[in-house]
């Protein structure tokens, strides 16, 4: 067995586990059980550090966030290494990848343009869905026409000008 495989499997039942304890074990306050819930915070209680419920902002909820995304990568590290012609195939992420400030900047300004220019409610009547799929196609389409040209992406490009430019700052 794979020394990886019983840590992912802790990593994902680990918070599960504990959220599930503190709803079933006698004790447990209720303001507790109410703040462990993974959409909301955990709140300033005494045992809070303690709980690893999903999105609770606590160091046992980063570190099994850490080792999942880190196992996420490791997996696709693999699988690069192990079908090179997968690499044709999942270009479009690789590009993206490749320049992600360009790609936030695309979509704050594409929010920007959607809610003040045009004037769509992202919020109401626009299908959420169609909306990520069309952010996902124009900056996947960006990112992969701008490589054949360039080498970074243009955010990053004058970041690492600015960066030139303060490296001769005394």
């Amino acid at each position: 067995m794979a020394p990886w495989s019983s840590w992912g499997r802790a990593s994902r039942v680990g918070p599960w586990g504990i959220l599930l304890a503190l709803r079933l074990l006698s004790g447990v306050p209720a303001t507790l059980q109410e703040s462990a819930s993974w959409w909301s915070d955990v709140g300033d209680l005494p045992w809070s550090p303690w709980i690893a419920a999903p999105h609770s902002k606590t160091t046992f909820s980063i570190l099994g966030s850490t080792g999942c995304a880190m196992i996420v990568l490791a997996a696709c590290w693999l699988a690069m290494d192990a079908l090179p012609h997968l690499r044709k195939l999942v270009w479009p992420i690789i590009a993206v990848g490749s320049m992600p400030l360009t790609a936030y900047v695309l979509h704050i300004v594409g929010i920007a343009y959607l809610l003040h220019i045009v004037g769509i409610d992202l919020f109401g009547g626009v299908s959420r869905l169609s909306m990520l799929f069309g952010f996902i196609v124009v900056v996947s389409t960006f990112a992969v026409l701008w490589l054949r040209v360039f080498q970074r992406g243009p955010m990053e490009a004058l970041m690492g000008r600015i960066a030139d430019l303060a490296r001769h700052i005394p």
